[in-house]
């Protein structure tokens, strides 16, 4: 039987281990955190044993792995307390876990759930043509048992009601995002707007679509920059050309609005970036549409899934013109993103993530270094983000800062 052991460092770096031949792996006391996808695609490893510092566990870490024991060097209630990502962890998750240490795993307290008020709060603006700010509603679209990624939803409401979505999820989410709405008071959408065309962004738009026909309400608009990229924005703009609403494939750098008094600025894709092939998925990501909101004092930036290298093409074009009292980070709050020199030039007071997770421990720990407030959907749930012409900025959140993690025992 082939052992693995792992070099002793408290972090793994990503993909350290990525498709090893072994059977089981050993992991070295004094390493904390398993960085994304370093197990990946592993076919042979069966066992696992994880050292008692061990603190993270992130997504993918054992992805296409046969797992069926894991050796934990501590107790079981230790285990509980190891943030472990849902994304794509299912073999680890459901492995029969055997703990070196007594003590049992404790009952989970109930976590206060100030969703009822969030939802109140939106229907009040929706009902009442806004409040003169600017709103970003952010649901949680994990479905509990599932380890798929959901993918970004986010709601925006200008100061006199107006309303646009960013990005719609995936369609296996639909439910998730039609309860958002049906929650929030949702009945028409003044702008359907798409980042990028994954299908984490992007599947879930056809069913909210219909959702809203179906209780009586119309998408009056429809944004895209054109991307060669899919068929699912394709069939969407047909749909709803059908239906008379505005459909808008040519949005990209360059291009000014004025909704509701707020400028949004698009800073993003260039037509020079959309030439590039979009069927490779790291060029797709990077031709996502940057959208800079003005209200007042107060900005909002939100960029889809760059990645490092364009983050940066994108600072050198844009420099100053991206900063923002708040940003969405860029692809769920990732290892792949949201770098130093993109926090250098948008420097947010708060960040937040669709994630099912944390995103990523590095940018936890960037973010927090650097004072700004971070929050993502897999730890805080429902997320209300309110944007004051002064400049000043609120989050209300549905949970405290607690992983929400789905956990099967063997």
């Amino acid at each position: 039987m082939a052992v693995l052991h792992i070099q002793q460092a408290r972090v793994v770096p990503v993909k350290a281990y990525a498709k090893t031949d072994c059977d089981e792996a050993v992991v070295p006391e004094g390493v904390e955190v398993i960085s994304p996808k370093v197990f990946q695609y592993c076919a042979r490893l069966r066992v696992v044993r994880l050292p008692r510092s061990l603190t993270h566990i992130e997504l993918k870490s054992f992805e296409g792995c046969p797992l069926e024991a894991i050796y934990y060097a501590g107790s079981a209630a230790e285990w509980e307390r190891v943030e472990i990502s849902p994304v794509k962890n299912d073999a680890l998750l459901r492995a029969k876990k055997h703990y070196a240490l007594p003590g049992e795993i404790p009952p989970r307290a109930a976590r206060p759930d100030r969703s009822p008020a969030i939802y109140a709060h939106g229907r009040e603006l929706l009902a009442g043509g806004g409040d003169g700010q600017l709103h970003v509603f952010v649901p949680e679209l994990m479905i509990p048992g599932s380890y798929l990624k959901y993918g970004d939803l986010s709601l925006i409401v200008f100061p006199r009601g107006s309303t646009m979505m960013i990005d719609a999820g995936r369609d296996e989410s639909c439910l998730r995002a039609q309860e958002f709405m049906d929650r929030i008071g949702l009945q028409s959408l003044d702008c359907l707007s798409f980042s990028h065309g994954c299908a984490d962004h992007v599947t879930g738009g056809a069913p909210l679509i219909r959702s809203i026909w179906a209780h009586g309400g119309e998408v009056r608009r429809i944004w895209w920059t054109g991307q060669a990229y899919g068929k699912e924005i394709p069939r969407m703009f047909a749909m709803l050309a059908e239906r008379g609403a505005e459909t808008d494939d040519g949005v990209r750098a360059g291009r000014s609005f004025d909704i509701d008094g707020v400028r949004l600025d698009i800073l993003g894709p260039t037509e020079e970036e959309l030439a590039g092939d979009a069927n490779d998925g790291a060029i797709r990501n990077g031709q996502s549409m940057v959208m800079h909101f003005t209200h007042g004092a107060a900005s909002l930036l939100t960029s889809g899934d760059l990645y490092f290298a364009h983050e940066r093409a994108v600072v050198a074009r844009c420099g100053g013109a991206l900063r923002a009292t708040v940003m969405k980070a860029n692809h769920h709050g990732g290892y792949t993103s949201t770098s130093p020199e993109w926090l250098d030039a948008v420097q947010p007071r708060l960040a937040y993530a669709c994630s099912n997770d944390n995103g990523c421990l590095r940018v936890e720990e960037e973010m927090r270094a650097r004072g700004i407030t971070y929050v993502s959907t897999g730890c805080q749930g429902l997320l209300h983000i309110t944007l004051r012409a002064d400049g000043s900025v609120s989050c209300e959140t549905q949970y405290e800062g607690m992983k929400n993690i789905v956990r099967i025992n063997g």
